[in-house]
């Protein structure tokens, strides 16, 4: 039962997951390899920009990326960065964009995504 809970004889759920778990040591990309390029917004966390990926997809020497970096000091905000690395980390779908890194050997950490192409 692929993304379903599971009923335990105890009482408590269990919640398969839909997607293999993925290791988020293996997400880690050195900053060193991203190119800014041109800054295309500001969310809750802070900055978003396209770059350049070094080496981040196998089979291709550069791929065009979405960054969001985490400009925000405060605590709560911090912890919802992680969080959403943490769900993003594990999941897998067509429909959602894939996170395909992170960098958080420094600050500002940094989510990395596929860049979709404009659909209008």
């Amino acid at each position: 039962m692929n993304g379903d809970v599971d009923n335990r004889e105890d009482g408590i759920n269990e919640c398969t997951p839909m997607y293999p778990r993925r290791n988020y040591d293996k997400m880690l990309f050195p900053r060193h390899d991203l190119e800014a390029l041109r800054t295309v917004g500001n969310g809750s966390y802070g900055r978003a920009f396209i770059a350049r990926a070094s080496g981040i997809n196998d089979g291709e020497k550069e791929t065009m990326v979405v960054v969001k970096a985490l400009m925000s000091k405060d605590d709560i905000v911090k912890e919802d960065f992680t969080k959403e690395i943490d769900m993003l980390a594990n999941l897998g779908h067509d429909n959602v964009v894939c996170l395909l890194g992170v960098c958080r050997e420094e600050e500002p950490f940094y989510m990395i995504f596929e860049q979709l192409e404009k659909v209008f």
